[in-house]
């Protein structure tokens, strides 16, 4: 979270551009071999969308409470399910967490 955390992100407009703050965190579960020599296995693939507020200095869990919040954080959780999902992930089984 290097670059999210070390405070707004400027352009090459030289104007902030608030994406630099977001971004997503991955989560696997994955269950054991079933049989000696064989190979432990993604049971379930999640991405949390996050958003980094350089005003409070806090990580924000996107998707902690839908239905909660102002409606620019939900736009803003929106934006990174669909870049996240966008090249078919949610096909092969990609969700996301809370």
């Amino acid at each position: 979270m290097g670059d999210q955390i070390a405070g707004a992100m400027i352009n090459y407009e030289g104007v902030q551009d608030p994406r630099g703050n977001q971004g997503s965190m991955g989560r696997f579960t994955f269950a054991p071999p079933a049989k000696p020599g064989e190979r432990w296995t993604v049971k379930k693939a999640e991405f949390v969308p996050q958003w980094y507020d350089t005003d409070t200095g806090r990580t924000v869990n996107l998707n902690a409470s839908p239905g909660d919040g102002d409606e620019r954080l939900r736009e803003i959780r929106d934006r990174i399910r669909t870049v996240v999902l966008g090249r078919g992930a949610e096909g092969d089984g990609l969700l996301m967490g809370r």
